[in-house]
């Protein structure tokens, strides 16, 4: 898809609450102390892109609670949001139209995006040719405890470059007309894990007892990690630390209270607490979608499943050889008036769903 020369231009009128410019991440910089940070469900941001006809790694606007405002005060510019979250294009004339996620569709100047309140999990907000916001040792994304990238702000104007765009894309008063529908859904099923580098510093029924048993996630949660809520589980005589090491994104670490915690994509480069097991990659995004709503209504269940090395690395190429295949089934089509994507489900739009536990 070519580029043009013209920029397109969005002022931001509310930054939103828990929202970010984010990439693929931060790459190389560990041994320097600096996270990788990045999309916290990568699978989700790439299906994002590829709704506006981007590169899987180009930058997005991930959201955890609320949405930001943006007036596209220039040219035109191609979007798609991914996620449960509600939103809306709020037209010059005061005429306010529902703007469904999981499918594209291309704003006029003067025209403004209201993203609301995300109700469940994460979302995204992909923009054709990516968010040009500030990078930062070769990454856009927003590291806020070392203030690395650039933050959402109100006020600021953000630039992106315009692609050409698809047919019948054009976003009116009456009619919108998107690409797809959703290629990957959540559920219940377990998070499957690799065993830890220090699995030896537990015996066996607590390992037994990590596996079996049902965790809570609890409301201490960012994007540095998940703290769960559970049975404690007991160090052997190894004891309850160790000189630090390095550890990763889905790293599991127990520190001497017993209660779990799992890293995520801000997580810190090295801990000094033993790691009973690492969440594979192919389910960490499911993992960040697992959080309660922004009500906190609602707590959720995790449970975990142990799997081998080389079994993760089956899943990981099976979940990137069915997002390719889905990505590239990726067509045009008409509108079909206010929809969800049950609507979607039954006017037969979607080639396949890629589950969450396949």
């Amino acid at each position: 898809m070519a580029v043009s020369s013209v920029l397109a231009q969005f002022e931001c009128l509310h930054s939103g609450f828990g929202a970010s410019f984010q990439d693929f991440g931060r790459s190389g910089y560990r041994h320097l102390g600096v996270p990788i940070s990045g999309a916290a469900d990568k699978l989700s941001m790439a299906c994002a892109n590829a709704l506006v006809g981007n590169a899987n790694e180009d930058c997005v606007i991930e959201i955890s609670m609320q949405g930001p405002q943006l007036l596209l005060t220039q040219a035109s510019a191609q979007v798609a949001l991914v996620g449960d979250i509600e939103a809306f294009v709020l037209f010059p004339n005061g005429h306010k139209q529902r703007l469904p996620s999981w499918r594209s569709t291309t704003l006029e100047a003067g025209q403004t995006l209201l993203c609301t309140k995300v109700n469940s999990g994460l979302a995204y907000l992909a923009v054709a040719g990516g968010w040009n916001a500030q990078c930062t040792l070769g990454s856009h994304s927003y590291y806020g405890r070392a203030e690395l990238g650039q933050g959402l702000r109100s006020g600021q104007t953000y630039g992106v470059n315009v692609k050409a765009q698809l047919p019948d894309s054009l976003l009116t008063q009456t009619k919108i007309a998107e690409r797809c529908a959703p290629p990957f859904e959540f559920d219940s099923a377990a998070l499957r894990c690799v065993a830890g580098p220090q699995e030896d510093y537990f015996d066996a029924e607590s390992i037994d007892s990590f596996y079996s048993q049902e965790w809570k996630l609890s409301m201490q949660l960012d994007r540095m990690g998940y703290r769960l809520e559970g049975t404690p589980l007991l160090h052997n005589a190894l004891g309850a630390e160790i000189a630090s090491d390095g550890v990763c994104v889905g790293a599991v670490q127990v520190p001497p209270n017993g209660i779990p915690i799992v890293l995520m994509a801000d997580g810190q480069t090295i801990g000094g607490y033993p790691k009973i097991a690492s969440v594979i990659t192919a389910d960490i995004g499911r993992l960040a979608n697992m959080r309660a709503n922004t009500s906190g209504a609602s707590v959720a269940s995790v449970r975990f499943a142990k799997v081998s090395l080389p079994e993760a690395h089956a899943i990981l190429r099976a979940q990137k050889a069915a997002f390719e295949e889905w990505k590239n089934s990726i067509k045009p089509v008409r509108d079909l008036g206010d929809f969800d994507s049950e609507t979607l489900l039954a006017h037969n739009l979607i080639d396949g769903i890629l589950r969450g536990d396949e």
